[in-house]
């Protein structure tokens, strides 16, 4: 099985750094994502007896422009990849802020997102794995920028997501 979610990491990121790769374009609402999320990884991180706790108002969210699935992927990939070097009992905390006409999603152990007892290194997405690396592109498809944390020596990460939001009205039903 874990065989299996490498090939088919690798055949996605082959797509994603050629000409194949698309996105299914519209205006969509993040909210609705990271509840998707939490209900999609739940039976996975349980098995491994983690949380993940979404910090976010939903109404106070804006709307983003791009592919809502996509964006779901991204999201799940940082999660595996915290969830991989995470402590048993640790909680993935989804902490989101809105700066501007950019909306930040950092993703890391609650441990890590509160102060670090030390400061944290920069280091290369890509250099992180397969899902950080497929993270990264897809983040990049919607125009924006995946950055990677972490403190010194230690495998685990602290991800911020920075994307820019949908300027257009959402639509009325």
């Amino acid at each position: 099985r874990h065989l299996m979610r490498i090939a088919d990491e690798l055949s996605d990121l082959a797509r994603l750094s050629g000409a194949r790769a698309t996105l299914q374009r519209g205006s969509f609402d993040i909210a609705d994502v990271l509840h998707g999320l939490g209900k999609n990884l739940a039976p996975a991180l349980q098995a491994r007896q983690l949380a993940l706790d979404v910090q976010a108002a939903p109404a106070a969210l804006p709307r983003l422009r791009g592919d809502a699935q996509r964006m779901g992927q991204a999201l799940g990939h940082l999660v595996d990849d915290i969830a991989r070097h995470a402590e048993h009992g640790s909680t993935i905390r989804v902490a989101v802020r809105l700066a501007g006409a950019t909306l930040e999603l950092s993703v890391a152990t609650a441990a890590d997102l509160a102060e670090p007892a030390a400061p944290l290194e920069d280091v290369e997405v890509a250099a992180l794995g397969l899902g950080p690396a497929l993270a990264a592109q897809l983040v990049a498809m919607h125009g924006g920028v995946l950055r990677g944390q972490r403190p010194p020596g230690a495998r685990r990460a602290r991800f911020t997501m920075s994307l820019p939001v949908d300027d257009a009205p959402p639509a009325q039903a």
